[in-house]
């Protein structure tokens, strides 16, 4: 079932829910692969006082990065790595990572149906 609705509690959200949420400058696609929990350390000491959840994970299009080189200064080698995220809908053989989904907006685009 598709609907769009915003919200910014994960609690919310259910397994196989695909949305929409930010992160930094850029928009991030993921599928939820497990029910968002409620964390030890809930809720939040400042603030709106609002509940505090354990990352969650999510299914998204990443691909691993990495380079290496020798360092200009003191002739070593490093390896650096990052994460590339596409927007896009993940597929089913897509990387699973855990996100943390506190305090952000999240724009539910799909439902699976119950």
């Amino acid at each position: 079932m598709n609907c769009m609705k915003i919200t910014n509690d994960p609690s919310e959200l259910r397994i196989g829910d695909e949305i929409i949420t930010n992160a930094g400058f850029e928009l991030r696609y993921y599928r939820i692969m497990e029910v968002p929990r409620i964390s030890n350390v809930s809720p939040y000491k400042w603030g709106d006082k609002r509940a505090r959840y354990i990352a969650v994970r999510c299914q998204t299009a990443v691909e691993l990065k990495s380079a290496s080189g020798i360092h200009a200064w003191n002739k070593k080698p490093f390896t650096t790595n990052w994460k590339e995220f596409t927007f896009k809908v993940p597929s089913k053989d897509d990387k699973i990572l855990k996100i943390d989904l506190n305090y952000k907006n999240i724009v539910i685009i799909k439902r699976e149906e119950e």
